[in-house]
């Protein structure tokens, strides 16, 4: 309870964090970096960083883990497949950096108008 009322009422106290979430990401980080030596799957590596951005973590201090590949070209089968890839899990759209994907140009839209739908 203490903890949901600072959580809530404090907002420097975002930036801290308790025992075990201090420990989950760092358990988290140092997988996702020998997850990025060793190949890891597309879509676990956007869950990997999805959860580690909802943790603090931006994708500047994530790249510096797993290098940022070089943008890609979309065509647009794959911009679709990107886009039904969004609406299923919600991935942050920095997560989509970590696959060479600029989603923002191509969910941006998207995004926008189911928001003022809500």
């Amino acid at each position: 309870m203490a903890r949901a009322i600072n959580t809530m009422f404090g907002a420097y106290v975002s930036r801290l964090r308790d025992g075990r979430t201090a420990r989950k990401l760092t358990r988290l980080l140092a997988e996702f970096e020998e997850g990025s030596k060793q190949g890891m799957k597309p879509v676990e590596t956007l869950s990997r960083v999805a959860l580690l951005m909802e943790l603090g973590e931006t994708v500047e201090s994530l790249s510096k883990l797993h290098p940022l590949p070089p943008p890609r070209k979309l065509d647009a089968a794959t911009a679709g497949l990107v886009v039904r890839l969004d609406a299923t899990y919600g991935f942050p759209l920095g997560a989509y950096a970590f696959l060479g994907i600029r989603a923002e140009g191509v969910m941006g839209r998207r995004r926008r108008r189911r928001r003022a739908a809500t």
